[in-house]
């Protein structure tokens, strides 16, 4: 998850075209088509980092984990990071943040400290990758 939060923000604004996804969507344009005006910048941003490793072997950072479970739940959790720095999503990655919060439950760490975040929760490991690739 570490690198899979490294790598996505590496790649998160990779084939930029220095416009936004609303400019992309008013426009009409070929990117907002085939991204059905969703996140449009962020998934080709996704797909460019992930179309490297398949056209050039050498930067072939998925090729590491061969096991292919592995290797899914890696480009899941890289997209869900991603797709967290689109700024229409912001309010959910904040609301998801402070529902958390707001609930209360403390978990304890490695440190037997108290902590809002669970890190054997899924939910909250997932969270914990959009929020850092989202700043």
């Amino acid at each position: 998850e570490i690198f899979a939060i490294i790598m996505g923000a590496l790649i998160h604004d990779m084939d930029h075209p220095g416009t936004n996804n609303d400019f992309e969507v008013k426009r009409n344009s070929t990117l907002a088509k085939q991204y059905a005006n969703d996140a449009v910048l962020e998934r080709q941003s996704i797909t460019a980092g992930l179309e490297i490793c398949k056209e050039q072997p050498e930067l072939d950072w998925l090729k590491f984990f061969q096991n292919e479970e592995t290797r899914d739940l890696v480009e899941t959790y890289l997209k869900e990071c991603i797709l967290a720095t689109d700024p229409a999503r912001h309010a959910c990655v904040i609301q998801d943040a402070l529902l958390i919060i707001e609930n209360g439950q403390k978990f304890q760490n490695d440190k037997n400290e108290p902590t809002y975040l669970d890190k054997n929760d899924p939910f909250h490991r997932t969270l914990i990758g959009r929020i850092i690739v989202h700043c």
